[in-house]
């Protein structure tokens, strides 16, 4: 696995380099570890790792000069420590998830009730009084919809009152 997740870093390597003399054609060599099963960059220096060579299209001789492969080095040593410490930490969160996905497993339903009730108790106290809140304002809107209703027929009632007393008196007067 490192060392497919290592072949694009090194091309990528070997790109820049190729960059950085000006020419394609500059006669620059990568290197790609063969690693087996390097947990650290201290397993590294104490089994010791082959090599292989890929030398790329060239018209004019490798460079002389020692640092620019020394950094090259460097950072694809920075970069294999990089990615064994972040596939380390990536099996340590798959660990741990899956010690929490058992230990829900291995609880029987609603043992975590109690708990949930405790550390939701504001929660559960903000619900219940909104809820209230909301019977109150219901109750409210009814007794308002019922005083409308009880004045509308208050009004036909009186309208239905005067108009009998209109037919009480006209048949009084005759």
């Amino acid at each position: 696995q490192i060392k497919t997740m290592l072949r694009p870093l090194c091309t990528k390597l070997a790109t820049r380099a190729i960059h950085w003399r000006g020419s394609p054609a500059a006669g620059i060599s990568y290197r790609i570890p063969q690693l087996s099963m390097m947990y650290s960059s201290r397993a590294a220096t104490d089994q010791g790792f082959t090599s292989q060579t890929r030398t790329l299209a060239t018209t004019t001789p490798p460079p002389s000069s020692g640092p620019p492969i020394q950094k090259s080095v460097d950072k694809s040593q920075e970069a294999i420590d990089k990615a064994e410490q972040l596939h380390k930490e990536l099996n340590e969160l798959i660990k741990a998830q899956k010690d929490r996905q058992n230990e829900e497993a291995q609880r029987p339903f609603g043992s975590g009730i109690v708990q949930f009730f405790k550390a939701s108790k504001p929660e559960m106290f903000n619900i219940f009084f909104a809820f209230v809140c909301v019977l109150l304002a219901y109750q409210i809107h009814k007794m308002r919809a019922g005083i409308k209703k009880l004045l509308a027929d208050q009004e036909e009632k009186k309208a239905e009152i005067d108009r009998l007393r209109g037919l009480l008196a006209t048949l009084s007067r005759e």
